[in-house]
Formats: structure tokens, C-alpha cells, sequence
């Protein structure tokens, strides 16, 4: 189990502070700590787009005041970097890089081996012979050319998938041209290319407590013990924090304390990496749709920031106005508003559209205070 002690502390905490108005609330558990108790700020990042730092001045200026880590969204993704054969497309990545630099930020390498960004031209090729050089080509295309902006990478991205293999690896190009070795392999090669920095595999699904998410938080274990046990070269591990309001009653702090706890006492670090908020109501007014949003960002990360482990934290997205999280057909389909109105955006990450912060960024703000 986690350390009791401090989780019951901060659940206390959370408890108290709801019982006074949230925002002042927020405030001064931002600012404020026991006497004597020595508290560090974990660094906060974002997943961004090299045109909407360069497009959107507010946004711009809201991740240089609020973000040390940059992650690019998709600028340093296989089929980004190479969409054909012989061509190298660096042009954005470099923009990033670039803005990264110029604000005294970090930029994550984010993301190695994802079997959703192989480049078509690349795919037949895996399953030559010696097709394995043409991800260490890519890996020696981006991982030395960053090196001085970059600690840290995402290696290999979401390996698993429930319901198909006895291993609970995810059936893909990588799985079928090299078998299960790619994930160490790949671990390996990008340790070459970058022998001082952070290696991570990040994998999303193990938030809450029902089968497909316990048997992936198994096999995921499972994986990490096996590749700490052969020396393959990781450090940490990203979760995926991609929550979901239709699936809170299904959150069980209990379960994920103890799945965390199980990745530290490995020796791992831990990374918030993905966080963001699906919502399920899309009819309230905003501001109780935004502490719905708030509530759950707390009660998670109440969990995971009680470990030692957790490094940082990282949201899938900054804004409002820029999130993945669009507003589906059936989040609609036969809901009433009032006249003139609608569902609007999702409301799932810290800052409105506008670029102003939301209860759920003052809920991040106080959990980065570890």
C-alpha cells in the first residue's frame, strides 16, 4: 500500500478545502504548508502544436507562463518526421524545439515506437529482412539532433490492448515483424542514440477499476518486472491520464494507489503524461460542467502525487480551444439547450478558450506541490 499516513492526509486536506469557497480554497493550499514540512513543486508541461504557439499569442504566452516541459503533439511522430521514403520533415519539430529553448523549457521526445504513427511507405519494409534499421534511422534522425533540449523520452507508446493475445500485447506492425523483442529492442537503440537521457514506456487504461483496465494494470506490471529483470534500459513510466466522467463510479483510489505503488517499489519513475477530461453531460452550465471536470482531476491525482515516484505531470492539451476531445454525436443526440445555445467545447483541460484558468487548473496547481 502507499504510505497511509500521507494519503488520509491529503484526503483530509481535499475534504477541508471543498467546505470552503473552491477557488480560496485552491489558493492556500497552493501557497501554504505545514511548518516544517519541506514540500518540492513537480514541473507541470503540456502537449502542443508547433501552429499554435506560433499562431495564437495568448497561448503562447499562457504555456510560457505555466508550462516548464513542451510535449509536441505530433511534430516528432514517425509519419510526421518521414511521410515518404528519403524525405525528412523537421521543419515544426525544429519550431518547438526552437520555442522550447527560447522560454528556458524542456521539450519531451514524444513518441518513438507507436504503432499509429508508422509511415506508409514503411510498413512493408518492417518485415524484410534488416527491416529493424529503418526505425533506428528514425531513431538517429531525432533523438541525437534534440539531445540539448531534450532528457526524456516516450520509447514505445501504448503496446498493450486487452482481448487479443495471451501476453496482452497489441497486435501491430512491430509485433508482427519482430515479435514481443521490439519493445526492449527499441529501448536499447534509443539508449544509444541517448545515453543520458530518460527512457519511458507510456500507456493509457489503467485508471479505473473494472476488467480491461485490471487485467491491462496486470499485464503492464507484469511487462516492466520482466524488462527491469533483463536490463533493458527504462526509467519510468507515463500514465496515460486520460479520465472520463461517464467512468467515475468506477474509480477506485484503492486499486490505483496500490498499482502505483507496485511501479515505484520497481525503482521506477512515474509520469502524469496525457491528463485530460472527457465529459458526459454536456447540458449543465459551465461552471458546474468545470467542477465536475475539477473533481475528478483531484480525486485522481490525490492518489498518484501521494507517490515519491511521480515526476511530473503533463496534460494532453493546454486549452479548451485546442483539445482532442471534440463533442460526439451522441453527446448531443436528442439533449435540449436553451435557445441560441449548445454544447460548446469539452471543458476537460485547465484553461478556457479564452486562455483562462478553470477550476481544474487550480486543482493541478495544488497537486503540483508535492
Amino acid at each position: 500500500m502507499v504510505d497511509t499516513l500521507r494519503w488520509l492526509d491529503r484526503r483530509r486536506f481535499v475534504q477541508a478545502a471543498a467546505a470552503a469557497p473552491f477557488v480560496a480554497a485552491i489558493g492556500t493550499a497552493a501557497c501554504s504548508a505545514a511548518p516544517g514540512v519541506s514540500k518540492r513543486r513537480l514541473p507541470f508541461g503540456a502537449a502542443v502544436r508547433a501552429e499554435q504557439v506560433y499562431g495564437n499569442a495568448a497561448f503562447a504566452a499562457a504555456v510560457d507562463q505555466h508550462c516548464q516541459i513542451i510535449v509536441p503533439e505530433i511534430e516528432l511522430n514517425w509519419d510526421k518526421v518521414s511521410p515518404s521514403e528519403g524525405d525528412l520533415n523537421l521543419y515544426q519539430a525544429d519550431q518547438l524545439a526552437d520555442f522550447a529553448t527560447r522560454h528556458g523549457k524542456k521539450m519531451t521526445g514524444h513518441v518513438l515506437v507507436w504503432h499509429l504513427s508508422i509511415p506508409n511507405w514503411a510498413k512493408p519494409g518492417l518485415g524484410q529482412t534488416g527491416g529493424w534499421e529503418l526505425v533506428r534511422r528514425y531513431f538517429a534522425s531525432v533523438i541525437p539532433r534534440y539531445g540539448t533540449v531534450t532528457d526524456h523520452w516516450d520509447v514505445v507508446n501504448e503496446p498493450l490492448l486487452m482481448g487479443h493475445r495471451q501476453d496482452g500485447l497489441r497486435p501491430s506492425p512491430y509485433l508482427d515483424a519482430f515479435g514481443p523483442s521490439y519493445i526492449a529492442r527499441a529501448f536499447h537503440d534509443a539508449h544509444v542514440f541517448a545515453p543520458h537521457a530518460k527512457l519511458s514506456l507510456n500507456e493509457f487504461g489503467t485508471t479505473y477499476d473494472f476488467k480491461e483496465e485490471h487485467d491491462k494494470r496486470y499485464f503492464m506490471l507484469k511487462m516492466l518486472e520482466n524488462l527491469k529483470k533483463t536490463g533493458v534500459p527504462i526509467h519510468g513510466v507515463g500514465l496515460q491520464s486520460h479520465l472520463e466522467l461517464a467512468k467515475q463510479a468506477s474509480f477506485n483510489p484503492t486499486v490505483l494507489a496500490e498499482f502505483v505503488k507496485e511501479i515505484a517499489d520497481m525503482g521506477y519513475e512515474i509520469r502524469i503524461t496525457e491528463l485530460d477530461v472527457r465529459e458526459s453531460d454536456y447540458t449543465a452550465p459551465a461552471d458546474v460542467r468545470d467542477m465536475r471536470v475539477a473533481d475528478a482531476v483531484r480525486r485522481y491525482l490525490d492518489v498518484v502525487t501521494a507517490s515519491p515516484a511521480l515526476t511530473e505531470i503533463s496534460c494532453w492539451g493546454l486549452s479548451d480551444a485546442f483539445s482532442w476531445l471534440g463533442v460526439l454525436p451522441e453527446d448531443i443526440d436528442g439533449k435540449q439547450w436553451p435557445a441560441g445555445q449548445g454544447p460548446g467545447l469539452n471543458r476537460g483541460l485547465p484553461f478556457n478558450s479564452d486562455m483562462q484558468p478553470k477550476p481544474m487548473w487550480n486543482a493541478l496547481d495544488a497537486a503540483l506541490n508535492v
